[in-house]
């Protein structure tokens, strides 16, 4: 990937439009300075974005294991409750 260009945010605000139309021509991304210090980058939408979030993580999660059994024993919660009325009973 390309080093980005580099412009102070003067520059950028008085060719703003000019640079957004490179970006996305170009796909270079423009880093905006303040005083030598990065501060924003204006970067092109790529196409995974655009597509939408359905699917977007496709290939990057492994699913181990077995996804049907309860956690937790089917008591849990009853327990929890219990608990936690204990707990509250306690306070008053």
């Amino acid at each position: 990937m390309p080093t980005p260009l580099r412009i102070p945010a003067s520059q950028f605000k008085a060719r703003c439009l000019q640079l957004m139309k490179d970006v996305q021509q170009t796909g270079q991304d423009i880093v905006i300075t303040n005083h030598d210090r990065p501060i924003a980058q204006l970067s092109p939408v790529r196409e995974a974005a655009a597509q939408g979030h359905f699917g977007a993580m496709r290939g990057m999660i492994r699913v181990t294991g077995d996804l049907d059994t309860p956690v937790l024993d089917p008591n849990s919660e009853a327990r929890w409750l219990a608990a936690w009325d204990a707990k509250l009973t306690r306070g008053k």
